[in-house]
Order: structure tokens, then sequence, then C-alpha cells
């Protein structure tokens, strides 16, 4: 059994280069912070406090959001509000695997599609998303 000790820990997501898909040629970059609120053996509770999604030329201010991390079935689910330039919001979901969260040090996410998506708009897929306690 793994035990989980990330209670008041600061995890910044950092995803590099990515794809978006359905147009092909367009890249996408994600940067996210959250506090883990919630601990225990089982999973572990997330808000967020920042972050950006970048599409092409078009960039998403984090403005809320939480997530849970469960440690038995190696899963992340993220969903989050963004706003655009112009100030309109969207539902920003991110579904990945993991292979073993860790309170210490950095682990990878593979946020898979077409689960991971921001709204209507597009498909999302972050291959081996650095996760930094």
């Amino acid at each position: 059994m793994r035990k989980m000790a990330l209670f008041g820990t600061v995890m910044a997501l950092v995803l590099a280069l990515a794809i978006a898909v359905p147009v092909f040629g367009d890249s996408a970059s994600i940067s996210l912070t959250a506090k883990v609120v919630k601990s225990n053996p089982g999973r572990g509770m997330l808000n967020f406090t920042g972050g950006t999604l970048t599409i092409g030329s078009d960039t998403y201010t984090v403005v809320s959001g939480h997530g849970i991390i469960t440690y038995h079935s190696d899963k992340m689910v993220l969903q989050l509000t963004v706003k655009n330039s112009a100030g309109d919001m969207f539902h920003l979901v991110l579904f990945g695997d993991h292979a073993k969260a860790s309170s210490t040090t950095v682990f990878n996410v593979d946020f898979r599609m077409p689960q991971s998506k921001l709204a209507h708009l597009w498909f999302l897929k972050f291959p081996s998303a650095s996760v930094t306690p």
C-alpha cells in the first residue's frame, strides 16, 4: 500500500510542448499551479490557484478549478474554468494516467484525448506532462 503525504503541498503542473487536435500544425502548452487541499492513502484533492493554456495564438487564463489524483488506479482528473482575452469563459477537462504519483519527486502524467478537452473547441493531448511537488 502506498501512502501519500501531500497535505499543504503546492504542485506545479508544467506541461511542455504538446499537440492539440483536430487542427494539425497548431501547438499547445499549459502551466498550472494547484494546492493539495486533502489527501489520504487512496486519493488527493487539488484546488487550482493559477495557470495558463495556450493553443496556437490564443491564451486562456485559469479562473478556478479542482482535481482528483487517485493512487490505486493511477488516474488524475482536472476540471477547470478558463477565460480568453475577451473574457469569455470555457470549461477545460484534463483526464490523465500516471505511473506513480509522488509528494516528493517529479512524476509524469499522460493527459489523453478525447477525454481531455477545452469545451467544444479542442480535444487535447499532453503526453508525459511533468508534475512537480
